[in-house]
């Protein structure tokens, strides 16, 4: 294990994503090793994949958390351990990213070019981040420069008028380093499906299923004197038809997003003592429309955070303090005007060295008020420890209480048929885990290297106050907290890397879930709608010289659409494939891919109604200088 100076002092820049280090789990920089709970990093080689276009692809293929679409065109959200999608946090560089109305961020509208890395923090994470810090945390790292310039080019065309293209500029000069990344993205969705639904079966093709995604981030940063100050822009931008579920006609529906995120870090490092401060202001709209309906509805959020945070080295042990405050509102045709909420936690953390023992005690409190609903004052400690039985082979274990507090909708909606409810609660209960990790790791020499790693973890949640939107004696939907949540299953992870030389490069990773999650009301219970039992995943490349092929395969159980069981959909299996050559042409590095989306032409949805593409194919071009 390393000393606490060691694992205090990292680079100043705290948004770098350093090869198997992590912070999202305790906030303090240290191994994936030495966390005390299951940690999954992505690096920069799963964003630049092929095969996905948005952070919801990178996230499905690389890590034990449910990805649940809507269609190629829909919303993507994610469930970790049987939770539901607003709660899991996304964090952007460390800083949340909200929607105050929806309570969940759309996956999608986040292209992968945009980022470089990813840390998964699973379990209860509310003492280390507040709200929605449920089932999981993650922490997507925006790119950034590295020491010289580079340029990047890269177009893509697929299927059914998928078209693509990113065009990234980085350097650094001196104490001053920039980045900027601009994608753009258009897909007409209208592939084939076999509808069932219909007697007797046929071949559609799907309309309105088209979609236009857009984006831009960028950075500017400062180092000066063992400190760094940056300042990041991401805007993003989407516009989509939303097609009817396929037994139902085409209709015109179509729905347009926009957000702008500006954020500042600074971080100060002396000795063995840092000080960071770090804040964010999100503006996001959403507009709906639908010509048979009449119509034509948008909304806007505002949500703001500022953080202060100190971290010192004490007896030799790590100890964080800080304090945030963060503000949101919502504005709406159907929601009240001067809705808004301002919120305000303090927060400590203690990472306690003891022989072969690493222990992890944190505590957060945090209070909101919400104009026209309650003040919500919430409690919530974690204790993790981490043992180190022998060599690389370490036990984990962690516990915790975690909460959400509802959303503008679940509070204030006004709209035809369904109705908020001030006087929500919020969701709040206790999870925890236990499981064993190894790593193994051997360089023969500089250009032969091999590593193998292996984490299985057994976990269980109970969440009490469960909200859900139920109809009344007046036919009119309304939020309760009504739904206790029991979960309980396990999670296994390996990966196998290998370096030899010639250049010749081998890796592959399998993770597999299995989750048990049911809601009890009363004397009944029911099973969770759309949370799979089972789930597998795995990855695989080989690379010799120029030539690199991979793989990518996911099995996905059957999942229950009515709560009663008495209707699923069924378990899928999809397999995609690459190959790739790279070479050099008058100074650049040129790329060329071709991919293989759904290899074996498997049919499927995975939200009843929405079917997903057929087989398809994917050319990519890159230049890089």
């Amino acid at each position: 294990m390393e000393s606490a100076g060691t694992r205090l002092i990292r680079p100043v820049d705290t948004v770098y994503a350093l090869p198997g280090i992590t912070i999202v789990a305790t906030r303090f920089f240290l191994p994936s090793l030495d966390a005390p709970s299951r940690v999954t990093l992505i690096d920069q080689r799963s964003f630049d994949d092929p095969k996905s276009q948005s952070v919801a692809d990178v996230l499905g293929r690389n890590s034990n958390l449910y990805v649940r679409q809507y269609g190629p065109s829909g919303i993507a959200s994610l469930s970790a351990r049987g939770t539901s999608a607003s709660q899991s946090l996304i964090l952007v560089d460390g800083l949340p990213l909200v929607n105050p109305q929806l309570g969940q961020v759309d996956l999608t509208a986040l292209p992968s070019s945009a980022f470089q890395a990813a840390e998964i923090s699973a379990g209860a994470g509310s003492a280390q981040y507040g709200s929605a810090a449920v089932g999981s945390v993650v922490d997507l790292k925006t790119r950034r420069s590295f020491p010289g310039r580079s340029a990047s080019l890269e177009a893509r065309a697929g299927s059914f008028g998928e078209r693509s293209a990113t065009a990234s500029v980085s350097g650094m000069s001196g104490p001053v380093d920039g980045s900027l990344t601009v994608s753009n993205f258009v897909a007409a969705g209208d592939f084939l499906f076999e509808n069932t639904a219909a007697i007797p079966a046929r071949w559609d093709r799907r309309e309105n299923s088209d979609v236009r995604r857009s984006s831009l981030i960028g950075s500017v940063g400062y180092n000066h004197a063992h400190a760094r100050s940056n300042v990041s822009i991401l805007a993003v931008g989407a516009d989509r038809g939303l097609p009817n579920v396929a037994t139902v006609p085409t209709s015109e529906e179509r729905q347009t997003d926009r957000m702008l995120r500006l954020s500042a870090q600074h971080r100060q490092q002396k000795e063995l003592t840092v000080f960071s401060l770090k804040g964010n202001m999100d503006f996001a709209s959403l507009r709906y429309v639908n010509p048979n309906l009449s119509l034509d509805d948008t909304g806007h959020t505002k949500a703001g955070m500022f953080e202060v945070e100190h971290q010192t080295v004490v007896r030799s042990n790590l100890v964080s303090n800080g304090i945030s405050v963060g503000y949101q509102s919502a504005d709406h045709p159907s929601i009240e005007d001067g809705r808004e909420a301002v919120a305000v936690a303090v927060f400590s953390s203690a990472s306690l060295s003891v022989g072969r023992f690493l222990f992890y005690p944190a505590i957060r409190l945090d209070v909101q008020r919400v104009a026209g609903a309650q003040t919500y004052v919430v409690p919530s400690p974690r204790f993790g420890v981490n043992v180190r039985l022998a060599g690389n082979f370490r036990l984990k274990s962690s516990g915790g209480r975690s909460f959400r507090v509802p959303t503008f909708n679940d509070w204030f909606w006004r709209g035809t048929g369904a109705v908020g409810n001030p006087d929500l609660l919020s969701e709040t209960g206790w999870s925890g885990d236990v499981g064993f990790q190894y790593v193994s790791s051997t360089t023969a020499s500089p250009r032969a290297e091999s590593s193998f790693d292996i984490e299985v973890t057994v976990f269980g949640s109970a969440i009490r106050n469960q909200i859900a939107w139920t109809p009344g004696s007046d036919a009119i939907w309304r939020p309760e907290n009504i739904g206790r949540v029991r979960s309980r299953g396990f999670e296994l992870a390996t990966s196998i890397r290998r370096i030899a030389a010639g250049p010749a490069f081998v890796s592959g990773n399998v993770r597999y879930s299995y989750t048990s999650a049911r809601e009890t009301s009363g004397e009944s219970a029911a099973s969770l709608r759309y949370v799979p039992r089972s789930r597998m995943v795995s990855t695989a490349a080989v690379s010799v010289g120029r030539l690199e092929l991979s793989s990518d395969f996911s099995l996905v159980g059957s999942r229950f659409v009515t709560t009663d069981g008495t209707l699923s959909v069924p378990a899928y299996a999809v397999l995609d494939l690459s190959a790739s050559v790279k070479t050099q042409y008058s100074g650049f590095d040129v790329t060329g891919v071709i991919s293989i989306l759904n290899a074996t032409d498997h049919s499927y949805v995975i939200v009843k109604g929405y079917p997903m593409p057929p087989r398809s194919i994917r050319a990519t071009v890159r230049l890089a200088l």
